[in-house]
């Protein structure tokens, strides 16, 4: 079983697709533009419209030789056409199938349920997507049997930016946190698209004691090494970085031969603290790391 010559692509939109037989109780048989000969679709009644159509409203809105809008939305091998639908709130998705999607893009989605992988939601109706656990909340990882919050309740909907896609295995993953959803850094999703001195925002997915390793876009990642990293007297990476923290980084270097990246803390404008810095003043407590009796050299200052 094989389609016909002229196949589109599942989602495409055909601005003018011709009525060539109406069947009130069926739908409608259209004639497809395309090259090198027209294609042929099918449209059934539950397609027609958003609204229910009776056989008379169907009889009255289309005629044979008219033209409609249509959009592909699947395929029947056995008749050998596509399987069509005149929905307006179809037609209006921006996204309709997997192929649509790429990593960065941002998109509004529904919360549908929570797995112990993370956060499903629905990017359109027949089109759903995964929020790692790393990436439901801004503020790291949910502990284990932690409440979502209310934002995050099914049904709620949340602004989301795509983080990886699978086409081959029909899998996206996206990330809520707000800081990647608002970043203006660049995405890559490549080593060879890096470029040493460049700025990126990432989220932490592991720490070591010899670094932090940080998630990028596309299943891309990189290292912050200990030695990169502002850490205080006796600190060590893991009293400072925890996972599923967002962190901004610059690219220190690219080794395209073995695909890695490593990275460093990157250096705000306008003189504003360093989040690494601060993160670990912050973790070290108000006194900065101090005990009783630590021996420091100071300066007077007035």
């Amino acid at each position: 079983m094989r389609l016909p010559t002229a196949v589109p692509q599942m989602g495409q939109i055909f601005e003018s697709a011709v009525v060539a037989r109406v069947d009130p109780g069926l739908g409608l048989l259209l004639q497809l533009p395309m090259e090198p000969e027209a294609g042929v679709g099918f449209a059934h009644v539950s397609n027609l419209s958003d609204r229910d159509l009776s056989k008379s409203d169907i009889t009255k809105k289309f005629t044979v030789g008219t033209t409609v809008r249509a959009r592909v939305i699947g395929f029947r091998l056995v008749d050998g056409m596509c399987a069509m639908t005149l929905k307006d709130s179809v037609l209006s998705q921006q996204v309709y199938s997997v192929k649509d999607l790429y990593p960065g893009q941002h998109l509004e989605v529904t919360v549908l349920d929570q797995t112990p992988a993370g956060l499903v939601v629905a990017i359109t109706q027949n089109l759903k997507a995964l929020v790692p656990k790393i990436h439901m909340t801004d503020s790291g990882v949910l502990t284990e049997g932690s409440k979502l919050p209310s934002k995050l309740k099914p049904g709620k909907t949340v602004a989301a930016r795509v983080l990886s896609v699978d086409p081959v295995h029909k899998r996206v993953q996206m990330t809520l946190k707000k800081g990647l959803v608002g970043s203006k850094l660049p995405v890559i999703t490549d080593v060879r698209q890096a470029v040493a001195g460049m700025k990126v925002h990432g989220v932490v997915t592991g720490v070591a004691a010899y670094g932090v390793f940080v998630g990028l876009y596309g299943g891309l990642s990189g290292l912050l090494p200990k030695s990169q990293l502002d850490l205080l007297p006796g600190q060590e990476p893991a009293d400072v970085y925890t996972q599923g923290q967002l962190i901004r980084c610059q690219i220190a270097s690219v080794d395209l031969r073995k695909g890695k990246l490593i990275l460093k803390p990157s250096v705000k404008k306008s003189g504003e603290a360093d989040e690494q810095t601060a993160a670990a003043a912050a973790a070290a407590g108000p006194w900065g790391g101090l005990d009783a009796g630590s021996l420091v050299d100071g300066g007077v200052v007035q």
